[in-house]
């Protein structure tokens, strides 16, 4: 009777729909309204941006280029040979190459795939730890392969020719069963977002769930992306951002990374 329950109200939450106007990135009154209540929303790729913090195009992203050449049928060796060149370049970086604006010393020094943003939960003392489990759990759930679960072993493998394959054959897979099947939209586990508010205009950035999901259905050139909202970040009110209030960024800072994510045409973090 629960599950029956449950159902229903996603089933009734799920039929909320963007208007025209909203679509195109614009605030109306029900608007706010809408994120607030809805289980679920379709939204539009044309105003989405990346987990990296790009808009979601091929010549911005690694992974959208890379869901291009498999869908262009590329040799998928030269496919995984460029994904890994591209994480080799990344490895000497730091978050404050990326994000020369932090303030943080320590934040500063971290690798770039360890980034932590002024609204995200988490501490600042374990994020490489964080980071590190979700791409051992990750990683492993996709055929790669780690001598053992030690973070220090775990790290280097991030930048590895392995973790290229295991992305590559990652999307492969999905664009083979979506190609098959069509893309089905599973409630019990859809993709997750952030909304972004400014003024009278709003844009959405990927999070947690559903990336490489995102990417493919963005390259097979769909409109819309089913997605949970996870929260929801007003530009007005990034005094009052978790790790504002903790002093780990200051709201100038804060409002760089908005603004930055707002244009979406460069990164804010690296491939994890």
């Amino acid at each position: 009777m629960i599950n029956q329950i449950k159902a229903l109200i996603i089933i009734l939450f799920s039929q909320i729909r963007l208007n025209k106007d909203e679509i195109n990135g614009n605030l109306k009154y029900f608007t706010l309204f809408k994120f607030h209540i809805s289980y679920s929303l379709e939204l539009p790729f044309s105003n989405g941006r990346t987990v990296r913090g790009v808009k979601f195009n091929s010549e911005l992203d690694i992974y959208s280029k890379t869901v291009k050449d498999i869908l262009n049928e590329k040799n998928t060796d030269q496919i995984i040979i460029s994904l890994y060149k591209k994480y080799k370049s990344f490895e000497p970086k730091k978050v404050s190459d990326l994000n020369s604006f932090i303030s943080n010393r320590k934040l500063r020094k971290y690798p770039i795939w360890a980034m932590l943003l002024p609204w995200e939960k988490g501490e600042l003392s374990n994020i490489k730890q964080r980071y590190l489990l979700s791409f051992h759990h990750n990683r492993s759930e996709n055929g790669m392969r780690f001598k053992d679960d030690k973070l220090e072993n775990i790290e280097t493998m991030i930048y590895s020719k392995d973790t290229a394959k295991s992305h590559v054959f990652q999307f492969k897979k999905l664009i083979q069963k979506i190609k098959k099947r069509g893309y089905i939209v599973n409630y019990n586990d859809l993709p997750t977002a952030l909304i972004f508010i400014k003024d009278k205009k709003w844009f959405w950035m990927m999070s947690s769930s559903g990336n490489h999901r995102a990417h493919i259905m963005s390259e097979l050139k769909s409109k819309n992306f089913k997605c949970r909202i996870v929260g929801i970040i007003k530009y007005s009110e990034l005094d009052r951002a978790t790790n504002v209030t903790k002093k780990i960024f200051n709201q100038d800072e804060a409002r760089f990374f908005f603004d930055k994510i707002f244009k979406g045409y460069k990164p804010i973090r690296g491939h994890l």
